[in-house]
């Protein structure tokens, strides 16, 4: 399980119990997990711009203008912040059988300029997701292109693995103090912990409150707690 926001870490211990679940997460910085995201992700503009037309009548030139224009949009927001990242550009249609209600997102290509063929290519790429997604195709109706989109966005940030010490000691809390302990149905002393003090190689022992900024971790008896080489808290059954 992995608990994040302010109020998770308070209850993911006794919610993992009642589950069966073993092992819960916490995130570095969870009560702020959303605003950490904003930052961390990539930079990206999306630019939307609808054109409906039947996909036999559409200019590929005037297309072929529109999309640039619409990359151009979109490159001038990102390329302030983009810090010498390359950046990585997609273009879709939106397209459906003419009178339809719902659209199905096909790919335009990245490179080359729109042609006859590439709108053509375009159409049988859409009628192969229709069949794939609805089971069928609908012979003699035509195709109508109903939106455009460019984005371009940065690279994402590559995976990093994150590693536990293999030598544990169990750390002494930092003070205690009385809390309701839900699984035993009384209040119990726990052991405070500052979440920042704990080391790699420390363990904490349930039942315990690991304290941060933004939240509180609560360890349940009978499990332990360590710190990984990300920061985040990793809670288990004690072997």
């Amino acid at each position: 399980m992995i608990a994040f926001g302010g109020g998770a870490p308070l209850h993911a211990g006794r919610l993992a119990q009642k589950l069966g679940i073993r092992r819960v997460l916490v995130p570095s910085g969870a009560g702020v997990g959303s605003a950490i995201g904003f930052l961390r992700a990539p930079i990206s503009f999306e630019v939307v711009r609808s054109a409906l037309t039947l996909l036999d009548e559409a200019d590929p030139a005037a297309v072929e203008e529109r999309l640039r224009a619409m990359q151009a949009e979109a490159m001038a927001v990102v390329e302030p912040a983009r810090g010498g990242a390359e950046p990585e550009l997609t273009r879709l249609a939106e397209l459906r059988y003419a009178g339809q209600g719902h659209e199905l997102r096909v790919r335009l290509p990245n490179d080359g300029a729109i042609t006859r063929a590439t709108l053509d290519a375009l159409g049988e790429q859409f009628e192969q997701a229709y069949e794939r997604v609805y089971g069928l195709r609908v012979p003699g109706s035509r195709v109508e292109v109903v939106t455009g989109s460019v984005t371009v966005a940065t690279p994402a940030a590559l995976v990093e693995s994150a590693s536990l010490a293999s030598v544990r000691r169990v750390r002494p809390a930092e003070a205690s103090g009385e809390a309701w302990e839900p699984a035993a149905g009384e209040r119990r002393a726990f052991g405070r912990h500052w979440r920042f003090d704990v080391a790699r190689d420390e363990s904490i022992a349930g039942p315990a409150l690991v304290m941060e900024h933004e939240t509180t971790v609560v360890v349940p008896a009978g499990w332990q707690a360590q710190v990984d080489s990300h920061g985040h808290l990793r809670m288990e059954v004690a072997s």
